[in-house]
């Protein structure tokens, strides 16, 4: 089988060299032929048929013959004739394999002369002896070699035939293609085109040159030669003149050549008296595309602390807006596969993109964007083509801004308040968010010896900021306790804000700079006194003009009741009237808001008693009454009466009414007058036990600040200091004198014993010469003798006496008002007791009559005498409302109901009007007893000396548990500045503290839920502690599992602000609570009507009331008359005696 396949393989290579050669030869005699012999077309059909009938027979026999031989479809040698050939091959075979397929032919064919196994063991033993030859070396390959350097032969002279004549041979070619193809005419010229069919990169320019040659002596050279161009897959054709550069070249430039363009040219020539043309063959200028982008996809990533999302941009859209630092990864596809691409920008930096393994026309990059400018793709392809023109993309930096800060409160520069804590409020912003908030102050002047520092302190607020916004609010309550303080110390303080910018670093702002003063007590005091003064005077003013508009008022209504025409002069003086009285009210409304703020002024600096502060705002309760609802709607009332055709009746009705209403204002501006000077007389008794107080801390300050002196400027300020306080005790030696003669003007000449005793230590000069002597004691350098401190212990008795004198006078000015307050209470108890008690008799002698009883008479008289009383009482009631508050706008109302029925009664009785009389009566009783149980209600309120909100106890409570909480706070960060000295753990003892703290932080939470439960209704209040309840809880958990860290302490500095918070907020809203006063109301008059049904539960209240007053001091005159009264009381009622 190897040998047969060689034959085969032999057989077919040499019959194909033997094909390639005839067809050659055939190829090339037929050309020549036709060359030679310039058929027409019917020869060059035949000639044409006949070479492609010859080439078919040696294809069939020396090609498609030898490939069917080569696969066994045609019959090769048989098997006898390989065996011989193998035997003469190798003579140690000879005969043998050809014998032993003789014998196995046999044997198949069943005319076997020897056995099977001879024939099979003969087979096995030749097999094994051609295992060792190589059988297929058997084939003969002379002749293959011989073929190969015939056709060599052939081939060689075929191709220098061909190449000698190439252009002949050619046109014969194509003519026998195309028999039927007419021939073209034989031009007398040939030419030569450069740069022929070739390829250019897009874009590029290119020069077509032609060299026309003459081919015969009369050939002209032709004056113009057209160039004909056509782009791809256009139909229309483009001609242009080419420029004749010499004799025989012709150019002509492409320009900007984007797509491929076949292109020719065409000349006119003469030959034979008649005009031919010549047109060349065809070329192709094939456009070699430049790489381009194709998709461009951008992905913009911002840096992480801006919490921007991931962007993906629309496809195409190369333009970059990103914050800077972001990181941009571009994926972009070109035209065409990329051997190298890059992006360069702007500044002439670029970056290499990386193309894709499974994608050669896509390629990736990532670059930080940190500047603006533009950018532009550069790349190459795989045949080395460069991009060319590139499209340049902007690229926007988005700069993170500065932070901004903002100050709200306080809004300007201020004082500090004697609670040394000054709520800091500020609107914090930032494009992506704060990462610092520090409070910087220093201070910035002070009297004391303490040297100013040159530097600000730093307290970090950072534990405010909100992580998860880019503004909010800052709510810091600044403690000014520790920074040790003195009067007339300012303090300068600004915040300021870093921004959590990663990439360029934190950028910080800072806010306006605000300077806060701690205010000296004597300059509070003066200007307090100050504004008192200008509050009395003006009210004195509106009181004596309020006396002049009476006047007017009652000249006015004298001429209006005479029934003359009223004129236009009494229009002007009415009118005239009206606008003074607006004008008073403007003045009394302004005196209430001066109050106003004075009052939150000494109540933010810790200077009022809850007295003094309750009868302020019962003061502009007062005020706010003044400005009635019922003056403004008379006054309307008078202008329409005005406006009417001036109206007679209607004006003398309006005019009779406003001149009550102004009565009635009157009165309230007279009593405001009486009350201010009552309230500054118990303020400046404060005042005065609140300096003495305040000078006594001052010079012990001033003396431990003597026993530690340095140097001379420290002894010179310590002199001043003391000077200071000395000329202080003057001051207050003037305010005693003033204040002991407002006494005496409010209490009838009568002085206040203590204060006597206080103004007597002060005239002594006993302080003031020691103090003088302490200054020249320090001047002399001798402030450390024993004479020295024993001076200074002596000066500290003085003023701790002073001290008490002015405590114990200020006790005995307070119990004294109370004690005359009360009396006159009382009396007017009794007073109305009787009255009371002698309307109910007159009520059961008047219902028995009739018309013609003869005992009117009588009666009425009773009912004048009553009303009388009745008046008597009512004087001496308002009377004590200039001296107390708890005479107030519902009693008034009542006693003055009370008047108005006891008239009407009156002129009922004179009218014989038996039931309207009765009612009257009645009612007028029913009102007496109302007012006594007003009356009773107000002193029990004085006694027990009511605040009225009950939110005091909470802020003290509060600001107490602040304290503690501060001192945990403290506590936590020394132990946390500990452990960061000591990696290794906690010791025992800070161990043993941390125990402490954590139960100290327990015991405060449960204050906050006793608190919590105290808190009542306040829900907003109740809201504030229990979530400090609940943040306490999760700073014990810390503290348990001992995972005390940076933020626990932050938790912790949390929970103090919340907590000074809701102190704040309790004060805020315990001053509102106490500031709300009952504005003008209308009040329907009240006409005599039926008893009420409930009179009996009325007067049993009442019967309680006065019973529990009965133990309030009353004499035993005043207990019997109480006694009797109910007694006979009861038995209307139905009530036994013994109750």
């Amino acid at each position: 089988m190897r040998l047969r396949r060689e034959e085969n393989r032999l057989y077919f290579q040499t019959n194909a060299l033997r094909g390639t050669a005839l067809l050659l030869l055939l190829a090339l005699l037929t050309a020549s032929i036709e060359v030679l012999s310039d058929p027409d077309v019917v020869g060059r059909w035949v000639l044409a048929m006949s070479g492609l009938m010859i080439a078919c027979v040696i294809i069939a026999f020396y090609i498609v013959s030898p490939i069917l031989r080569l696969f066994g479809v045609v019959a090769a040698s048989s098997d006898f004739a390989l065996a011989q050939q193998i035997g003469q091959r190798f003579p140690e075979i000879k005969d043998r394999l050809l014998n032993a397929l003789q014998l196995f032919g046999e044997l198949r064919e069943g005319k076997e002369k020897v056995s099977e196994p001879m024939i099979i063991a003969a087979i096995q033993t030749i097999h094994a002896t051609l295992e060792k030859y190589d059988i297929a070396s058997v084939a003969d390959r002379t002749v293959l070699r011989k073929t190969w350097r015939y056709t060599s032969v052939v081939v060689i002279t075929a191709s220098f035939v061909f190449l000698l004549f190439n252009r002949p041979l050619t046109d014969a070619f194509a003519r026998l293609a195309d028999p039927g193809k007419k021939p073209m005419e034989v031009i007398p010229y040939r030419w030569v085109i450069v740069p022929g069919t070739t390829d250019i990169l897009q874009g590029q320019n290119r020069k077509i040159s032609v060299e026309i040659i003459p081919l015969t002596s009369d050939a002209v050279m032709p004056d113009a030669v057209q160039l004909l161009t056509q782009l791809s897959g256009v139909e229309q054709v483009t001609e242009a003149v080419m420029k004749k550069d010499t004799a025989r070249f012709y150019s002509l430039e492409l320009q900007n050549l984007r797509q491929e363009l076949t292109y020719w040219f065409k000349f006119s020539y003469i030959e034979n008296s008649r005009k031919r043309a010549a047109v060349s063959e065809k070329n192709t200028l094939r456009v070699m595309r430049r790489p381009s982008v194709k998709r461009l996809q951008i992905e913009i990533e911002s840096p992480n602390y801006a919490r921007i999302e991931h962007r993906v941009l629309e496809a195409n859209n190369g333009d970059i807006q990103a914050l800077k630092g972001s990181r941009v990864r571009v994926t972009m596809e070109a035209t065409k596969s990329l051997q190298e691409a890059r992006i360069v920008f702007s500044d002439s930096t670029s970056i290499p993109l990386k193309t894709s393994v499974f994608n050669s026309e896509k390629a990736e990059g990532v670059f930080k964007v940190m500047k603006s400018g533009t950018y532009h793709f550069v790349m190459m392809d795989n045949e080395g083509t460069p991009s060319e023109d590139p499209v340049e993309y902007r690229i926007d930096v988005q700069d993170d801004l500065y932070p901004l800060v903002q100050l709200n409160i306080p809004e300007k520069d201020g004082d500090i308040t004697e609670a040394m804590l000054q709520k800091i409020v500020a609107d914090v912003q930032d494009d992506f968010g704060v990462s610092r908030i520090v409070l910087n102050y220093k201070l910035m002047h002070t009297r004391g010896v303490l040297p100013i520092p040159e530097t600000y302190t730093t307290e970090d607020l950072s534990f405010l900021i909100r992580s998860d916004q880019s503004e909010f609010d800052v709510v810091y309550n600044w403690e000014f306790s520790k920074l040790l303080l003195q009067p007339e110390d300012v303090i300068g303080f600004y915040l300021e804000v870093w921004d959590n910018d990663a990439v360029s670093g934190p950028k910080k702002t800072k806010s306006v700079e605000r300077r806060l003063r701690f205010p000296s007590m004597e300059e509070i005091f003066a200007e307090t006194n100050q504004k008192q003064d200008q509050q009395i005077q003006a009210a004195e003013e509106i009181a004596k003009e309020s006396e002049e508009i009476k006047k007017s008022l009652e000249e006015v209504h004298r001429e209006m009741l005479k029934d003359k025409k009223p004129e236009w002069k009494d229009k002007e003086k009415i009118k005239q009237l009206v606008e003074k009285q607006e004008e008073l009210q403007k003045k009394a409304e302004s005196i209430q808001k001066s109050l106003e703020e004075m009052t939150d002024k000494l109540k933010e600096q810790n200077l009022l008693t809850p007295e003094t502060v309750q009868k302020y705002q019962e003061l502009q309760k007062l005020l706010s009454e003044i400005n009635s609802k019922e003056m403004q709607e008379l006054m309307q009332k008078m202008q329409q009466a005005m406006e009417n055709n001036f109206n007679p009746n209607q004006m003398r009705d309006a005019l009779k009414n406003f001149k009550m209403d102004q009565e009635a204002f009157k009165k309230n501006v007279d009593r405001t007058v009486e009350l201010l000077k009552r309230i500054k007389a118990e303020q400046m008794f404060d005042q005065l036990r609140r300096t003495a107080e305040d000078l006594e801390k001052q010079q012990k300050y001033l003396d431990r600040m003597a026993s530690n002196l340095k140097n001379d400027n420290e002894r010179n300020a310590a002199i001043k200091e003391q000077e200071r306080i000395r000329k202080n005790i003057d001051d207050l030696k003037k305010k005693s004198d003033e204040l002991q003669k407002l006494v005496k003007e409010l209490n009838n000449n009568q002085s206040n014993q203590k204060l006597n005793t206080a103004q007597d230590q002060l005239q002594q000069n006993n302080i003031q010469n020691r103090m003088q002597q302490s200054q020249q004691g320090m001047s002399d350098k001798q402030e450390g003798t024993k004479e020295e401190k024993e001076n200074r212990e002596d000066i500290h008795k003085s003023l701790d006496s002073l001290s008490r004198s002015m405590a114990d006078a200020q006790k005995e000015h307070r119990a004294n008002q109370d004690e005359a307050i009360k009396r006159a209470m009382q009396k007017i108890v009794v007073d109305m007791l009787v009255i009371s008690q002698n309307q109910e008799a007159l009520i059961s002698e008047t219902s028995p009559l009739n018309f013609a009883s003869v005992r009117f008479r009588e009666v009425t008289q009773d009912q004048s005498d009553i009303l009388s009383n009745m008046g008597i009482v009512t004087e001496n009631l308002l009377e004590l409302s200039n001296k107390t508050f708890f005479v107030n706008t519902p009693l008034g109302r009542t006693v003055g109901q009370a008047m108005g029925q006891m008239q009407t009664a009156v002129k009922a009785m004179e009218e014989r009007n038996t039931p309207q009389a009765v009612n009257s009566q009645t009612a007028a009783m029913v009102s007496v007893n109302e007012a006594i149980k007003l009356l009773l209600l107000s002193m029990d309120k004085m006694n027990n000396g009511q605040s009225g909100t009950g939110m005091e106890e909470l802020m003290e409570q509060m600001r107490e548990a602040a304290g503690k909480q501060r001192g945990i706070n403290q506590g936590m960060s020394s132990l946390m500045e500990g452990q960061d000295n000591n990696p290794g753990g906690l010791s025992q003892e800070q161990q043993a503290q941390l125990g402490r703290m954590m139960a100290e932080q327990q015991a405060l939470k449960q204050s906050m839920e006793a608190m919590k439960d105290q808190a009542g209704a306040q829900q907003g209040l109740k809201g504030q502690l229990g979530n400090l309840a609940k943040e306490m809880e999760e700073v014990i958990k810390d503290m348990q599992s001992n995972q005390v860290n940076r933020k626990t302490i932050e938790r912790q500095q949390k929970i103090l602000q919340r907590m000074l918070d809701a102190s704040t907020s309790m004060q805020e809203k315990d001053m509102s609570e106490k500031r709300k006063g009952e504005s003008g109301k209308n009040y329907d008059t009240v006409s005599p009507r039926a008893l009420p049904e409930n009179l009996t539960d009325r007067r049993n209240f009442l019967r309680q009331e006065l019973l529990r007053q009965m133990k309030q001091g009353y004499a035993k005159d005043y207990q019997d008359l109480i006694k009797r009264y109910f007694d006979e009381l009861g038995e209307k009622t139905g009530l036994p005696k013994n109750d």
